[in-house]
C-alpha cells in the first residue's frame, strides 16, 4: 500500500494480494484515525459479501472468486468497544459478463489494485450492538 495525505483526506493505493478490510484497519490504527468516510474502486479476485437477513438477524454470506471489478466501494470507520476500529464497507462488483453483485464486505483481496479515498473526520463515533437487531449501530457520545 502507498498513500498520500491532502488536508484531512487520504489517497490510498492498495496492491495485489492485500486484503482490503485488514489493510484499512491497520492503516487507521497506525494513523490514529477514529472516524472517516471511505470510497473507492479497483479489482478483486476473492471476496466474501453478505446481505443482512432481518428475520434471522444474521448475514447471508456468499463467496466470490474470479476476476471482478470493484465498481463501487463505500463505507465508514468508527470505534467498536472504545479501542477497536470498525471498518464498515459495502461494495458493488461486476464479473466478466458485467453481472453485478453487491453487499456488505466481509473480506476482499485485491487482484490488481484498489484506489481508495478516505475523508477523515475530526471526531469519534462509537458503535453498540443493538439488542433487537443484533447489529452494531452508531453510538454518539454527549457533546
Amino acid at each position: 500500500m502507498e498513500f498520500k495525505k491532502v488536508n484531512n483526506k487520504w489517497i490510498l493505493r492498495l496492491d495485489k494480494g492485500e486484503e482490503i478490510i485488514s489493510t484499512l484497519k491497520s492503516f487507521f490504527k497506525e494513523k490514529n484515525i477514529k472516524c472517516a468516510f471511505i470510497s473507492g474502486i479497483g479489482a478483486a479476485n476473492k471476496l466474501k459479501l453478505g446481505v443482512f437477513d432481518v428475520k434471522k438477524k444474521a448475514y447471508n454470506l456468499r463467496d466470490f472468486s474470479g476476476d471482478f471489478e470493484i465498481t463501487s466501494l463505500i463505507g465508514n470507520i468508527t470505534s467498536l468497544d472504545k479501542d477497536d476500529i470498525y471498518v464498515h464497507l459495502h461494495a458493488t462488483i461486476a464479473d466478466i459478463e458485467c453481472n453485478a453483485y453487491a453487499g456488505h464486505v466481509k473480506s476482499a483481496y485485491v487482484s490488481i489494485t484498489a484506489e481508495i479515498l478516505i475523508d477523515e473526520m475530526e471526531t469519534e463515533v462509537g458503535r453498540d450492538k443493538d439488542p433487537d437487531l443484533k447489529i452494531n449501530i452508531f453510538k454518539f457520545s454527549p457533546n
